[in-house]
C-alpha cells in the first residue's frame, strides 16, 4: 500500500521539527546551566570544607600544643620537687666510692687492732720511762739529779744548771734543764750517750760548746739543754 503526503502534512511535520530543535537546544542550556550551578555549589561546598578542616586542625594543634605545654609545667614541678634521675646517677660513682672504701677498711680490721694494740703497747712502755713526778717543780729536781748524776759518771765538772720554763706538748709537760758542764771531748760523748741510754725519757734540745784556753784546746765548756716529759695530773678542784 503507498502513503500519500500532502502539502499540508509537509507544512505540519516542517513545524513539529523545528519545535523539536527549539525544546532539544532550550533542554540543553538548561541542563548546562544546571550543571554549572551544581559544579559551583560542589566547589563552594568543597571550599567550605577544607576551610572548616583547617579550622578544625588548627583547633586541634592548639589543643595538643596547650596540652604539651601543661604536661611540660607539670613535668617540670615534678623535676623541682623530686631529683631527676640523672643527678642520682651522677651520685652512683661517689657512693660506690665509698661504699668500696668502707669494705677496705672492714677487711683491713684486723691488721689496724694489731696496730692499735702495738701502739697501746708503746705508750704504756714510754709512760714508764716519764718523770715519776707530776708537779713540774718535783720533777724539775728530779731531772737535775738523774743529768748531774750522769756528768759525775762520764768524768766531767757541773759548772751550772738552770730551769727553764715548762711546754706542754700534747698531753705531755716537757720540763727543760740547761746545764754546763766542763772537760775533754772523751767526757762529753761519754755523757750524751749516758742520756741516751738513760731509763727516763730524755731529750737533747740544744749543745753549745766552747774551748776555754786556746792554748789547750782539750779543755772544753758545753753548755746541754736537756729536757724530760711528765704526764701532768688533774688540776685541783676548785674551792667554793
Amino acid at each position: 500500500s503507498f502513503t500519500i503526503f500532502t502539502s499540508s502534512d509537509a507544512a505540519t511535520g516542517g513545524a513539529a521539527a523545528v519545535k523539536r530543535r527549539v525544546f532539544s537546544s532550550a533542554t540543553r542550556r538548561a541542563v548546562s546551566s544546571r550543571s554549572r550551578r551544581t559544579s559551583g555549589a560542589r566547589a563552594i561546598s568543597s571550599r567550605r570544607l577544607a576551610s572548616t578542616s583547617t579550622r578544625e586542625g588548627t583547633r586541634s594543634a592548639s589543643s595538643r600544643s596547650g596540652g604539651l605545654s601543661w604536661s611540660n609545667r607539670c613535668a617540670q614541678r615534678f623535676d623541682h620537687d623530686n631529683p631527676p634521675d640523672r643527678e642520682l646517677a651522677d651520685l652512683v660513682p661517689s657512693r660506690v666510692l665509698v661504699l668500696a672504701k668502707r669494705r677496705e677498711l672492714i677487711a683491713r680490721a684486723p691488721e689496724v687492732r694489731r696496730d692499735l694494740d702495738e701502739t697501746a703497747r708503746r705508750v704504756a712502755e714510754l709512760k714508764t720511762r716519764l718523770l715519776t713526778a707530776a708537779a713540774p717543780p718535783v720533777a724539775a729536781s728530779e731531772l737535775v739529779k738523774i743529768v748531774k748524776d750522769a756528768a759525775g759518771q762520764a768524768g766531767l765538772e757541773v759548772r751550772s744548771e738552770r730551769i727553764l720554763t715548762p711546754t706542754a706538748r700534747g698531753e705531755l709537760l716537757e720540763i727543760p734543764l740547761e746545764i754546763t758542764v766542763s772537760g775533754g771531748i772523751r767526757e762529753l760523748v761519754a755523757l750524751l750517750y749516758q742520756l741516751e741510754e738513760a731509763r727516763q725519757l730524755l731529750t737533747l734540745q740544744d749543745v753549745k760548746i766552747r774551748v776555754l784556753n786556746v792554748s789547750q784546746p782539750k779543755e772544753l765548756l758545753t753548755t746541754l739543754t736537756v729536757s724530760g716529759f711528765i704526764l701532768p695530773g688533774p688540776p685541783p678542784p676548785k674551792r667554793s
